[in-house]
């Protein structure tokens, strides 16, 4: 393995090592607190306070699948992805996914079951995620150009 390998694993390693956190001021999505390794000498624990513990804020996390989007975006559990570039059983009209962690690996389910694996995210763009837009993962149509 020649030095440039070893970094890409080391990059990898480190940027599966992050997480967000979804804050909500009075029941409604305020913004996402990172933690996690920020790179190899620094770690930030994730954001606790007279009304949240370490324990609920690491189960209200999302982690980092380590994966890069078609749009360079690092992608998070709980991030929606668009696919434009994958035929899924014979139509590759876009549709939203969500990213879950699912069976020990991490997947982009859509609303009618169909299943993206994470080496294919990729090919997808981020439009946003649960939290800040889960408008696009209702039955009414969305803007796909919106985001892009």
């Amino acid at each position: 393995m020649d030095k440039q390998e070893a970094l890409e694993i080391q990059r990898r390693l480190y940027t599966r090592i992050k997480f967000r956190q979804a804050i909500y001021v009075d029941g409604k999505f305020h913004r996402f607190a990172y933690w996690g390794f920020v790179n190899e000498k620094s770690y930030y624990g994730p954001t606790t306070g007279n009304t949240i513990t370490l324990w609920e804020a690491h189960d209200n996390s999302e982690q980092c699948t380590g994966e890069v989007s078609l749009n360079g975006e690092l992608v998070f559990e709980g991030d929606i992805l668009i696919n434009f570039n994958i035929t899924l059983e014979g139509s590759t009209l876009p549709k939203p996914f969500a990213v879950r962690y699912r069976q020990g690996q991490f997947v982009a389910e859509a609303k009618d079951g169909q299943i993206i694996l994470a080496h294919l995210f990729k090919k997808c763009n981020v439009i946003g995620d649960i939290h800040s837009s889960p408008q696009y993962l209702t039955d009414e149509p969305f803007a796909i150009k919106e985001r892009m």
